[in-house]
């Protein structure tokens, strides 16, 4: 599949995939939110460390991982990683404040990686609870080469997942990526609303909203939460 002379194929993410992953998400996410997340640049030694810890966290037995590869050059292009609870998430689960990532490079602002860790898991429960879902934990392309299809082609992996089990997706997504997920039958439900000046950062943060799709052709009610206050409207989902 591709285009414009691009062929690529949609493959398991290993956990030796996971040196190449952490190089493709800083590159991913460097313009947008680089200077949220890190102080500087991260090192070859913590892209290593970033590695290890991206490496157990996709060995979670409910965790998928895939990645975009340029045929001719196996190259990864993107990646897609998300979870998968048909049978929903137990209350226990969803009150479980432990972070994602247990350890962090010397560049990650610590703070603010826990926080924003913190901060969809509350998302997470408020808007989908202990249903079962989806979740796209992270959908990512190497901006060089956007504009591909490649991102939905990777989506699409998760949506076949939701739509066998006959459960919602949900998504926290970037302001760049918004489109991807709309032009998927995805429908925006909230924004996140984090703030960022606690953590000594003063530039808005750029995954700011959430969104649900019950099926790859459904629509679901709004539900509003406000930027500023983090204010709450009623949800219409439940």
């Amino acid at each position: 599949m591709g285009s414009s002379g691009l062929s690529y194929e949609i493959k398991p993410l290993l956990e030796s995939d996971c040196l190449e992953l952490v190089k493709v998400h800083y590159r991913a996410f460097e313009k947008a939110a680089g200077d949220i997340f890190f102080t500087s640049p991260p090192s070859d030694s913590s892209y290593e460390l970033m590695s290890r810890v991206r490496a157990k966290w996709i060995s979670k037995s409910n965790v998928h991982a895939y990645r975009a590869v340029d045929l001719s050059s196996n190259q990864m292009l993107g990646a897609l990683v998300y979870v998968s609870n048909p049978d929903g998430v137990s209350q226990e689960k969803l009150d479980d404040e432990t972070p994602s990532f247990e350890a962090f490079a010397p560049e990650q602002n610590e703070a603010l990686w826990r926080g924003i860790g913190k901060k969809f898991k509350e998302c997470y429960r408020d808007y989908v609870g202990a249903r079962p879902a989806v979740e796209v934990l992270m959908l990512l392309v190497d901006p060089r080469y956007h504009r591909q299809g490649i991102g939905s082609a990777l989506l699409d992996v998760a949506l076949e997942e939701a739509d066998r089990i006959g459960c919602l997706t949900y998504v926290d997504a970037t302001d760049e990526g918004v489109r991807t997920y709309e032009k998927a039958g995805f429908k925006i439900v909230g924004n996140i609303g984090f703030d960022t000046r606690p953590f000594g950062i003063t530039k808005r943060f750029p995954v700011d909203t959430v969104g649900v799709n019950h099926d790859v052709h459904a629509r679901c009610p709004l539900i509003y939460l406000d930027y500023d206050t983090g204010s709450q409207g009623v949800n219409l989902m439940a």
